[in-house]
């Protein structure tokens, strides 16, 4: 059972963890296709075009996926900061966006959608990144576990009056209604975390939606 003592080390240690699979992949790929350009050689078989345009093809699946894992390091990079960020501010829209992009894998796993909205107007808020993210994976978490198989789920902010707010929408892709968010395992969690951000949790009364609610920010 995780404690307040330790469970931002847990949650650290799971998208450090979910990441660095994630970067195994792609070097995964890029060594199969390092082989295929290696037979390509060894057997002499480069002189014609259909060859060619399969080393093309070869180099093409290695430059997407060295991007990839480029694009993993970064946002791995910054999650490892964000004790730093949390010191003068973070942009709502960005912490958001880290956190979906991290979350990707986990969404993949149970084969749904995980898309975010940004809002319309630029938000920077004084919190701690860390807890906040963590309340943020845990209420995507809650999302993917409420859904049955083939889900969308979308993730956007806006501003509530001068508090920022993060709404959470999933929706099933056959259609099905979907059972109350706050029925996950991790529900409770979320809200203590949300607790010590002096943060809050609403849930909409139809459909399967509900936003969590920042303090209040004099700032744009």
């Amino acid at each position: 059972m995780e404690t307040s003592g330790n469970r931002e080390a847990v949650f650290i240690g799971r998208i450090t963890a979910s990441t660095t699979h994630e970067f195994r992949n792609v070097l995964a790929i890029v060594k199969e296709s390092a082989g295929l350009i290696e037979d390509l050689l060894g057997n002499g078989s480069l002189g014609g075009p259909e060859q060619a345009e399969r080393l093309l093809k070869v180099v093409n699946r290695i430059d997407a996926q060295v991007g990839r894992g480029a694009e993993l390091l970064s946002h791995l990079n910054r999650f490892a900061h964000c004790i730093d960020r949390s010191l003068n501010g973070v942009d709502l829209d960005q912490e958001v966006g880290q956190v979906v992009f991290l979350s990707q894998r986990l969404a993949r796993e149970g084969r749904h959608r995980l898309e975010v909205s940004p809002g319309a107007e630029n938000m920077t808020v004084m919190i701690d990144s860390l807890l906040f993210q963590m309340a943020l994976f845990t209420a995507i978490e809650c999302c993917i576990e409420q859904m049955p198989d083939r889900g969308t789920i979308t993730v956007h902010t806006s501003r509530n009056g001068s508090q920022p707010t993060i709404g959470f929408i999933g929706e099933a892709e056959d259609g099905s209604a979907l059972p109350s968010p706050a029925e996950a395992s991790g529900w409770n969690s979320m809200t203590e975390v949300l607790d010590d951000l002096d943060a809050s949790v609403e849930i909409a009364e139809q459909g399967f939606a509900f936003s969590i609610t920042l303090p209040a920010t004099g700032g744009v």
